[in-house]
């Protein structure tokens, strides 16, 4: 019985020895300690133990981005590699490879972005204006709760330090949805500007937005040019301009301009434009047609102008004139049938007696209703 308990003794102490040797071969396979990453500054940091050599640092980040560098070391023994060009609000995976005591190590970090998926900012965008004024906008993430709130933290180089927003804009429901600068910090063609949104909510944990680094001319809209003339010498134009005011000094090959020229429309004589009389032209050219085409599908013309009523031939008879006579109220009115008394005056033709003979006129002479009816 003594020996099985003796026997299990010695197992159980092996046992111990290589659970403490494991972490001591660990460490002896790959030095790195204290492999850290800095999101903002994109920065990744170590500690090394023991002789390292021929150290590399990898950062892989979705969906194909690869990038990889040779560590530099500060005096406290820090090494530390930079990724400023990298995305990392999708997660990124890092690697530290070497050769320690020659055998070959590597450590790796994963590295996520906590928070709601979708809950980030997104359609993020800057707008350089007015030589020293800066607009930024983006919208809130598809899954973002509905109390979150973003905060935009800048800067322009990896010495300085982060600028939050000095003024925010909200939209109306009260989240941030953008941000103005007023004043903005150098004015160097190579200024480099780096963006990071983040964000907070009592609901769940917010994923923050990070940028790659955008160079200031690229979203700077330029004042327009200055001072523009317009000059006529008889036999064409003269359109002369000055560069726009710039934050630095270019070359006068990098600014491109286009002209846009419009004639405006002649006149005729009564002075209306020549616009505004083809519209009324087309307008009195739509009327007459729909008249038209109304006259031929509704007859109406006949609406319009409806024919005048004729008198009837029982009441006004054969179309006989009854003849006007005056007559005294005392009398009886004369009859059409009563004759009456015409009287003819004839011209009589001078006789030939001779020339000192009167010429005058006939006698005249009452007939008879035989003759007056002939």
């Amino acid at each position: 019985m003594a020996l099985p308990l003796g026997l299990a003794s010695l197992l159980v102490l092996l046992t111990f020895a290589s659970c403490e040797d494991a972490p001591l071969a660990e460490d002896k396979t790959s030095p790195v300690v204290n492999m850290k990453l800095d999101p903002r500054k994109k920065v990744l940091t170590w500690n090394s133990r023991g002789n390292v050599m021929e150290q590399e640092c990898t950062l892989d980040t979705p969906p194909a981005f690869s990038t990889r560098q040779h560590p530099q070391v500060t005096g406290d023994n820090t090494y530390f590699c930079r990724f400023p060009n990298a995305v990392l609000h999708r997660g990124a995976t890092l690697t530290v490879e070497g050769t320690a005591e020659g055998s070959p190590f590597q450590s790796v970090l994963e590295f996520h972005n906590s928070g709601r998926e979708g809950s980030g900012a997104v359609n993020f965008s800057c707008l350089i204006y007015n030589l020293h004024l800066m607009r930024c906008n983006w919208t809130p993430g598809p899954a973002a709760p509905t109390d979150v709130q973003y905060q935009l933290y800048g800067w322009t180089s990896r010495h300085e330090d982060v600028v939050e927003c000095p003024r925010y804009t909200a939209d109306s429901s009260g989240t941030r949805v953008g941000c103005r600068f007023d004043e903005l910090v150098g004015s160097q063609l190579t200024d480099t500007y780096f963006f990071l949104v983040n964000g907070t909510s009592v609901e769940t944990p917010i994923q923050f937005t990070d940028f790659a680094p955008v160079k200031g001319i690229q979203i700077e809209k330029f004042d327009p040019p200055a001072n523009l003339t317009v000059r006529d010498n008889g036999s064409h134009h003269v359109i002369h301009w000055d560069n726009p005011t710039l934050r630095f000094e270019v070359s006068s090959n990098v600014l491109f301009y286009e002209l846009d020229i419009q004639r405006l429309p002649d006149q005729d004589v009564s002075g209306l434009p020549v616009a505004l009389l083809g519209m009324v032209v087309g307008v009195a050219a739509l009327v007459i047609t729909v008249l038209m085409f109304l006259c031929t599908r509704f007859s109406l013309i006949h609406k319009l102008l409806p024919p005048v009523p004729q008198a009837k031939r029982e009441v006004v008879g054969a179309g006989v004139a009854f003849l006007e006579v005056a007559w005294d109220r005392d009398s009886r009115r004369p009859s059409v049938q009563e004759a009456e008394d015409v009287l003819s005056v004839e011209e009589v033709q001078p006789s030939a007696s001779g020339p000192g003979d009167p010429v005058g006129p006939a006698s005249p002479q009452l007939l008879s209703p035989e003759e007056h009816r002939s």
